[in-house]
């Protein structure tokens, strides 16, 4: 019985927690590609990787945080609510460079836990840039 009971709590946890959950699209196209751009946990968001367009990489590292800004403020957060993120880029030297820009949309002093790969290349071909973040929700 008591074993039964046990089962019971966990079996009700998971299903609480699964009715926690909510995504959100960007685009149509996401569901197709099987990903959602936000999920929502309790209030904590995980942001999709999130890439850009731009000339070079310090456009696309404006345009990539600027985008994660506003996707955090659409769903209750802000950048000095970011937990972690996860940058992958094409040229490690390039990002390095265009630290400052990266810097700047983040309140004084209050940086993300954060881990910096280079990859060969992103899903789209010119991207040089995708973040991934995870956020808490404002209070």
């Amino acid at each position: 019985m008591r074993l039964l009971l046990t089962g019971l709590l966990l079996l009700g946890s998971l299903f609480t927690h699964a009715s926690e959950l909510q995504r959100s699209y960007a685009f149509p196209g996401q569901q197709d590609l099987g990903y959602a751009q936000v999920v929502r946990v309790g209030d904590t968001l995980h942001l999709s990787g999130i890439a850009t367009q731009g000339k070079d990489m310090a456009e696309q590292v404006t345009n990539v945080y600027r985008i994660i800004q506003r996707t955090l403020e659409n769903h209750g957060s802000n950048m000095g609510l970011v937990i972690s993120e996860r940058v992958s880029v094409t040229d490690m030297d390039a990002l390095i460079a265009a630290a400052e820009k990266r810097k700047a949309f983040y309140p004084k002093n209050q940086y993300p836990a954060s881990s910096w790969y280079q990859i060969s290349r992103l899903y789209t071909p010119s991207a040089m840039i995708e973040v991934e973040i995870i956020a808490k929700v404002q209070e």
